[in-house]
């Protein structure tokens, strides 16, 4: 299991041939049974759908260890989940939660720390749908928040910096384990690259690989 952890049902054989449900234990550390769960239940929900989410609703969970919901609208879903998975799992990783999409629901998993900054990445990337985002819809400055980094880029740089059909961009984040974006300032006019990630190493690996692209711009290996 790529959680870490360990499966197995729990029926009688003679129970298992009677019902139409089954009793499946997971063992291992707490986020990792957390993360199989998850797993299991959006494979489920997409064989059976509402099995899980029948009675599921938005919600923010209190416990400094649980799960928040949140409900896709429209198209929001497919944005969201990238080719096979790998928008869902850029969030994840730069949030250093567990997400996991059940039907139409998002499920985010972890510490309240951990679950905010997946909550947060997750609104950011669904903004991004209906065009520019400006940095005071971030909730105030950028810099109200400590797992958010500010890149100024000039104008000529940037489509050197986001490579054909974003491609650039998200290079650096698969190798930096970050969620990167562009937001517009509107009190200087300036377009900013805003690097999430709960490890500040991983942000700075971000800055450094997206000065080297400019940097290289510059020495004339301009990217196609």
């Amino acid at each position: 299991d790529e959680f870490g952890a360990f499966m197995m049902f729990m029926d009688k054989k003679e129970d298992a041939r009677k019902g139409e449900t089954a009793k499946l234990a997971i063992f291992g550390l707490q986020r990792s049974r957390a993360g199989a769960e998850l797993k299991v239940k959006s494979t489920v929900e997409g064989k059976t759908p509402g099995w899980f989410t029948k009675d599921t609703r938005e919600r923010k969970d209190k416990a400094e260890w649980g799960t928040d919901t949140y409900l896709f609208r429209g198209e929001e879903l497919s944005y969201a989940l990238g080719s096979q998975g790998s928008t869902k799992r850029k969030l994840a990783r730069a949030a250093d939660c567990l997400m996991e999409y059940v039907g139409e629901f998002a499920f985010i998993c972890g510490t309240l720390e951990q679950r905010s900054r997946g909550s947060r990445y997750l609104q950011w990337l669904l903004r991004q749908r209906s065009g520019t985002v400006r940095v005071d819809e971030l909730g105030g400055s950028a810099k109200r928040w400590d797992d958010l980094s500010e890149i100024t880029l000039a104008q000529e740089s940037i489509a050197d910096v986001m490579g054909p059909k974003g491609s650039g961009l998200r290079q650096i984040e698969e190798d930096t384990g970050t969620f990167l974006f562009m937001a517009r300032d509107d009190r200087t006019g300036d377009d900013i690259l805003i690097a999430c990630g709960h490890d500040p190493l991983a942000r700075q690996r971000a800055e450094y690989a997206v000065q080297h692209v400019i940097n290289d711009v510059r020495r004339g290996g301009r990217r196609d």
